[in-house]
């Protein structure tokens, strides 16, 4: 059963609220991104292992996404639905373009919250296989603002 924010989204009347449709609806058929769960968040969320594969999407505001603690084999998509600043931010140093040492990357630019999409894996460093950093893929070629 889709949720109310998702049921929202699918009744955009705009070529984005189209696209993110089709995303929803091929995540909820569990091809795309994961395994086809799907978490809708409204406030600043804490996401846990239990969430690897899942797709998580902002839902009427600016949300502030807490990476767990990292360990081999999580991943995360998060894809912003909203106008709104997107952030994911770690404990961990991350990796988002020629940064090694991101702690938070941020989607806020203004006319390019909406439609941002970013993979967040745990992948181990080149130096050291089990040394694990975050890796932000931007798959919605939106622009971030790492830290």
């Amino acid at each position: 059963m889709l949720s109310t924010a998702i049921q929202k989204v699918l009744s955009f009347p705009t070529r984005f609220g189209q696209y993110a449709a089709e995303l929803i609806k091929a995540i909820h058929s569990g091809g795309l991104y994961g395994d086809g769960a799907a978490l809708v968040k409204t406030a600043d969320y804490t996401v846990v292992a239990a969430d690897t594969g899942k797709v998580l999407f902002t839902g009427t505001g600016a949300v502030n996404f807490t990476l767990p603690t990292i360990a081999a084999g999580l991943s995360f998509t998060f894809v912003n639905l909203v106008d709104a600043n997107m952030t994911i931010t770690t404990n961990a140093l991350g990796i988002h373009k020629a940064s090694v040492t991101a702690a938070s990357v941020a989607f806020s630019t203004s006319s390019q919250k909406m439609g941002s999409i970013a993979k967040v894996v745990a992948v181990p460093t080149l130096a050291d296989g089990t040394v694990l950093k975050w890796l932000v893929i931007n798959l919605g070629g939106t622009t971030a603002t790492v830290a």
